[in-house]
C-alpha cells in the first residue's frame, strides 16, 4: 500500500494543479431608492443577518486548534476514512476500517473506464492481501508485506502545518475550515516525503528537477477536535510537462469507535 501510494503521489507531482473552488461575494449599494430596491436591500439585509448567526471569523488561535486536531485525530487507533487521489483522469480511493487490533483497506483505481482492486485486511502481525484471484499473505514487517502499512495511507498526507506559516480559517455550523497556502519551498518542507518522492522519481527518470507552485490545504475541524476532511493540491511542472493532482482525506465521525470485522477466509491465503 505505501509503495503504490509513493508512486501515486509522485505522479501527482509531475502531473499537479490545485482543484479547489473558492466563494466571494460583493457588497455592493444600491444607488436607486425606490421601493423595488428597499424591498431588495431589506431581504438582503436579512440574508446577511442569517448568515452572520451561522458564520463567523475563525479565533485568533486557528492555527495552534487545528495542529492539535491533526494530532488527535492521527493519534486514533479505531476510525473510518475515505482516501481519493486524483492525478489527471486517474482516481485512487482508499476505504479505510481501523479498530485497535484489526485493519482494513479497499484501494480501487480507475482510468479511462477500467478500474482495478486490492484488498488489504491486517491483524496479530499479518497482512492479507488479495489481488483478483490472488491471497496472498506475510509479515507486515517482511518485505514483500511492509508497503501495505494501511496507517501510512492517511499519515502521509495529513500534516501539521508549522507555526510560521500564515492560515486563513472561518467558522460555520460547528466546523472551522482552514486555507493553507503553501510557497514552493514551504510545500518541499511540509511535505517532505512527497517533495522526496517526486525528486527521486524525476531523477530516476532522467527527467528534470520539479517545481512547484500554488500549493495548498484546506483542512476542516469539528467543535470536538477532530478532523474531518483535509485537502492537498498543488501545481508542478517538470520540464515540459503539468498536470493536475489533489489528495483528500474524509473521516467518518471521527472519534466514534469502529469495529473491523474478522476476515472469514483466512485459511485461503498463501504465505
Amino acid at each position: 500500500m505505501k509503495k503504490v501510494l509513493s508512486l501515486l503521489l509522485a505522479l501527482m507531482m509531475v502531473f499537479a494543479a490545485v482543484m479547489l473552488a473558492a466563494c466571494s461575494g460583493n457588497d455592493a449599494k444600491p444607488e436607486e431608492t425606490d421601493g423595488k430596491t428597499e424591498t431588495a436591500a431589506a431581504e438582503t439585509s436579512k440574508e446577511e443577518t442569517a448568515a452572520q448567526q451561522t458564520e463567523t471569523k475563525a479565533p485568533a488561535d486557528t492555527k495552534e486548534a487545528l495542529k492539535e486536531a491533526i494530532e488527535k485525530t492521527l493519534a486514533l487507533t479505531s476510525y473510518e476514512a475515505s482516501v481519493t487521489v486524483k492525478v489527471n483522469d486517474i482516481t485512487s480511493v482508499y476505504n479505510i476500517l481501523a479498530d485497535k487490533t484489526r485493519s482494513q483497506c479497499s484501494r480501487t483505481v480507475s482510468a479511462a473506464g477500467v478500474s482495478a482492486t486490492v484488498d488489504v485486511y491486517a491483524e496479530d502481525g499479518l497482512v492479507y492481501v488479495k489481488k483478483g484471484d490472488s491471497k496472498t499473505k506475510g509479515g507486515s514487517g517482511s518485505d514483500d508485506f511492509k508497503e501495505y502499512n494501511i496507517a501510512d495511507v492517511t499519515k502521509s498526507i495529513v500534516t501539521v502545518i508549522p507555526a510560521d506559516i500564515a492560515v486563513e480559517g472561518q467558522t460555520k455550523d460547528g466546523l472551522t475550515t482552514v486555507t493553507v497556502k503553501l510557497s514552493a519551498e514551504q510545500f518541499a518542507a511540509v511535505f517532505e516525503k512527497f517533495a522526496a518522492s517526486m525528486a527521486a522519481e524525476a531523477k530516476a527518470e532522467g527527467k528534470d528537477e520539479p517545481t512547484c507552485s500554488n500549493a495548498k490545504v484546506v483542512a476542516v475541524y469539528n467543535e470536538a477536535g477532530y478532523v474531518t476532511e483535509y485537502t492537498l493540491s498543488f501545481d508542478v511542472t517538470v520540464g515540459a510537462n503539468s498536470g493536475a493532482a489533489s489528495a483528500k482525506v474524509v473521516y467518518t465521525n471521527p472519534g466514534t469507535d469502529v469495529t473491523v470485522p474478522a476476515l472469514a477466509d483466512k485459511d485461503a491465503y498463501v504465505g
